[in-house]
């Protein structure tokens, strides 16, 4: 169990190990599946999220040529398209969610996921006590 009050901020790299994508490589996944020019699966997730079409080849067109190295940044400046980028990054990462790589026994390298569950674990009923607060740009 955490006892000292901790604060973790993460960004996309955090999860790099795990076969999730960094900032950049998240922006480029982005820009490349969502080519308005064929309607695909992730323009139909977000029409069933009530992004309109031309919406998102805005907000497409806008993040390809901003310049940007990470939807994060360009949605900083760019609040009118917030909730279609936080959808369209969404829909990237839940792709390639895999609990096989999270809880991989032979897995090498950077394990800082399982150092924390461990430090996490507790009676079922005293888990909410950890003292950890958790900041996610994800």
């Amino acid at each position: 169990m955490i006892t000292t009050k901790t604060v973790l901020v993460l960004g996309a790299g955090a999860s790099m190990d795990y076969g999730l994508p960094s900032g950049l490589e998240l922006f480029q996944m982005v820009v490349r599946n969502l080519t308005p020019s064929s309607f695909n699966e992730r323009l139909s997730f977000l029409e069933s999220c009530k992004i309109q079409s031309p919406h998102v080849e805005a907000f497409w067109d806008a993040l390809r040529n901003s310049g940007c190295s990470s939807v994060d940044m360009f949605l900083e400046h760019r609040s009118d398209f917030r909730e279609a980028g936080k959808l369209a990054m969404a829909f990237e990462i839940a792709k390639l969610e895999n609990n096989n790589q999270l809880f991989n026994i032979d897995k090498k390298g950077n394990i800082w996921y399982e150092y924390l569950f461990k430090k996490l674990f507790a009676p079922f009923d005293e888990i909410g006590n950890n003292q950890i607060s958790v900041i996610t740009f994800n």
